[in-house]
C-alpha cells in the first residue's frame, strides 16, 4: 500500500510554483490530520542529476538543502541567468547553473533558482520520492536566439547584490 501512496504522489500536479525554505521547527495552529482530495500539498526537493558531467552524479537522489543567503549592508540582490559575472558596480555572491522543475511528464510549471556550483546535500538521505524534484536548465533554439545561446547547454547563473 505505501507503494501505491508513493507512486501516486509522483504524479500528482498541483501545489505552488516556487521553491520554498521551510523551517526545521514548524509551528502549528488549527489543523486536521486527515489527507484531503482538495488541497494544495508540498514536497521536499530532490537532486535530479544523472545524465549530465555539470555536477557529480552522487548528487542524484539527495535532497537538497534550504539555504538563505545573508548579505549584509546591502538591499538587493539579483540572480542573473546565463551568466557567471555581475554587472557593473554589483558584487559576486556565488555562481552556479540555473535549474527547476524539469519539463514533460507529470511536473508542473516551478521558478528557475540558481544553484551554486558547489552543490550541498541534506546529511544521510538518499531518499528518491520523486516527489520535488530539480533539473539542470539547458537552452532551446527558436524564439531562444542561438546564438548567442546553444541549444542542449546548461545555463549558468550568478547571484549579485548592491
Amino acid at each position: 500500500m505505501k507503494d501505491m501512496q508513493q507512486a501516486m504522489l509522483k504524479t500528482e500536479k498541483g501545489g505552488g510554483a516556487n521553491f520554498l525554505c521551510l523551517p526545521k521547527d514548524p509551528e502549528w495552529r488549527s489543523y486536521s490530520d486527515s489527507k484531503a482530495s482538495w488541497i494544495g500539498r508540498i514536497f521536499g526537493v530532490e537532486y535530479q542529476i544523472k545524465d549530465n558531467s555539470v555536477y557529480s552524479t552522487s548528487f542524484h537522489d539527495k535532497e537538497m538543502p534550504c539555504s538563505v543567503c545573508l548579505i549584509t549592508e546591502k538591499s538587493t540582490s539579483l540572480m542573473v541567468p546565463g551568466k557567471v559575472t555581475c554587472p557593473t558596480g554589483w558584487t559576486k555572491e556565488y555562481t552556479g547553473y540555473l535549474m527547476s522543475q524539469a519539463i514533460g511528464g507529470n511536473r508542473q510549471p516551478s521558478e528557475y533558482i540558481c544553484v551554486d556550483e558547489n552543490l550541498d546535500a541534506v546529511d544521510g538521505n538518499k531518499a528518491d520520492n520523486d516527489q520535488g524534484n530539480v533539473y539542470l536548465v539547458e537552452g532551446v533554439c527558436g524564439s531562444l536566439k542561438c546564438p548567442p545561446y546553444v541549444g542542449g547547454r546548461e545555463l549558468t547563473c550568478v547571484v549579485c547584490s548592491k
